[in-house]
């Protein structure tokens, strides 16, 4: 009897790019235009009108749901974003949105109710925290992520599904925001590097750096 071998996942996965739009480079998005959806006027009022409900119900930010946070003008919209994130490059890029009309706390029911439209929100931090604000606390606490200091933040993946970032105060200096798409580093990989995607697609530990919880090993496969 002749026992078939085991495919090698990692040798045939490092042979293999990626054909899909997600694996977009700068060569497809060259600036903002190119995942900009700029808000309509009609669009902006029903965000307003879903923000001014839920204050006179005066629910909390953390409460709010799909149900809570009511859209007419914008479903069409969400849909379109949704498909674009899944299915497309990711990257949706919101552009009009008048920040200077509302107050931070108001911005977060808007972000978060367009949240709601999108899926479940979970938290990333030690500090169970389901909206996080990128400020500089500074000092050394083990609970504070790395987006709250004033070290550049190198580029990561995060462990939701779709991430959500709104622009509250410019910075007066920096404060760059950069994104890559993993697809295309993967493709990257496969055509110059195909022993490192090997290695990666073994598996591997990583730390969590004092953000694990009590009793929680700090290295994690």
């Amino acid at each position: 009897m002749v026992q078939e071998s085991q495919p090698n996942w990692p040798t045939m996965l490092a042979k293999t790019k990626i054909d899909h739009p997600n694996a977009w480079t700068t060569d497809s998005v060259r600036s903002k235009s190119d995942v900009a959806y700029p808000l309509s006027k009609m669009e902006l009022a029903d965000l307003d009108q879903a923000l001014r409900i839920v204050k006179e119900r005066g629910l909390d930010l953390e409460n709010i749901r799909v149900r809570d946070f009511s859209l007419t003008a914008l479903k069409a919209a969400l849909t379109q974003w949704l498909h674009k994130i899944q299915e497309r490059k990711g990257l949706v890029l919101l552009s009009g949105f008048p920040v200077d009309r509302y107050s931070k706390e108001d911005c977060g029911l808007i972000f978060w109710g367009i949240g709601a439209h999108m899926g479940e929100a979970l938290s990333q931090s030690l500090a169970g925290d389901l909206l996080g604000h990128v400020v500089n606390l500074g000092g050394k606490n083990a609970r504070y992520r790395a987006y709250q200091n004033s070290t550049e933040l190198a580029l990561h993946a995060d462990t939701t599904d779709i991430v959500g970032m709104m622009c509250l105060t410019p910075a007066k200096e920096g404060g760059l925001s950069g994104y890559a798409a993993a697809a295309a580093i993967y493709n990257e990989l496969v055509e110059n590097y195909p022993n490192v995607l090997i290695t990666l697609c073994e598996g591997f530990h990583y730390h969590l750096f004092g953000e694990q919880a009590e009793g929680e090993s700090p290295r994690q496969q």
